[in-house]
């Protein structure tokens, strides 16, 4: 089963960055698959990637709009412990 999630901010608009896109998210444990942590990725020709975190629910909204990760570095995976 697939199904297509439009993330939106707090306001219901859509939320998109044509500069970053999603490499890894995985649902957030105890919270019945509706909650999702995702990381996005950040490559532009001349600047050190980045990476950002988000959380946003199976409705699209988000619930923690992006957060840079220290480091310029891409990181492309999740797993939770």
């Amino acid at each position: 089963l697939l199904k297509v999630i439009n993330v939106k901010d707090g306001k219901g608009s859509p939320k998109y960055d044509p500069e970053k896109g999603f490499s890894a998210f995985d649902f957030i444990p105890n919270t019945d698959d509706e909650l999702i942590l995702a990381i996005k990725s950040k490559e532009v020709t001349g600047s050190p990637p980045e990476s950002y975190i988000t959380v946003f629910n199976v409705n699209g909204t988000v619930l923690l709009p992006d957060q840079i990760l220290d480091g310029n570095l891409k990181f492309e995976g999740i797993y939770f412990l």
